[in-house]
């Protein structure tokens, strides 16, 4: 089923109906097979059906253009972790991550050094946390997620089918850039995450 616009909007109307929860959209073409556009967006933020977008379209140009159509309160989230870091800076708001999921104290952390303005820092995290994703996307989701968490000994790395268990060279790849992150994540966690007033 490959629903048209006004379908998407119809759905998300009678979603919005059935809850009192605030709804976020999500955008993902190559899964859904449909995109949602951005006419679709600024419709439904103007009648008040949604607060935010999950983009994993990878268009960086995006969420300038739906900010000038829904203003700054409108969340803008990347669904799409190798392209956070240049989405915040055209104006995203933050990421729904995967790599979360390994790295949850550096993936947050690297959204806070953005918000202070620490251009340099940001660029170091990035460049770090690159080989991760790169890696937890060399297969389908969630196939690498388990096969790291596994590694951390905090679930086990089965999942159903039709995905079947990472590959050894996947799993190569998350072996040789795992122990530095988690070094680098173990500080992260450590840290403050207010600094107290003086």
């Amino acid at each position: 089923m490959k629903p048209v616009q006004e379908g998407i909007i119809a759905h998300v109307r009678a979603i919005t109906h059935a809850t009192d929860l605030p709804v976020m959209l999500y955008d993902v073409p190559s899964r859904s097979g449909v995109e949602i556009t951005d006419n679709t967006v600024t419709r439904l933020h103007d009648a008040e059906l949604i607060v935010g977008l999950k983009d994993a379209t990878a268009d960086l140009s995006r969420s300038t253009r739906l900010r000038a159509r829904c203003g700054d309160a409108f969340m803008q989230c990347s669904g799409d972790d190798a392209t956070a870091p240049a989405h915040r800076a055209m104006g995203g708001t933050g990421c729904i991550s995967v790599t979360a999921t390994v790295t949850p104290a550096l993936r947050a952390l690297i959204h806070r050094v953005w918000d202070t303005g620490n251009v340099g820092r940001f660029a170091a995290l990035r460049d770090m946390l690159d080989p991760l994703h790169a890696a937890l996307f060399n297969e389908s989701n969630a196939i690498p997620v388990k096969a790291a968490l596994a590694s951390l000994r905090l679930c086990t790395d089965d999942v159903r089918l039709p995905l079947t268990r990472v590959t050894l060279a996947t799993q190569k790849r998350l072996l040789a850039v795992m122990p530095h992150l988690m070094l680098a994540e173990e500080n992260a966690a450590q840290q403050p995450v207010f600094a107290l007033a003086s």
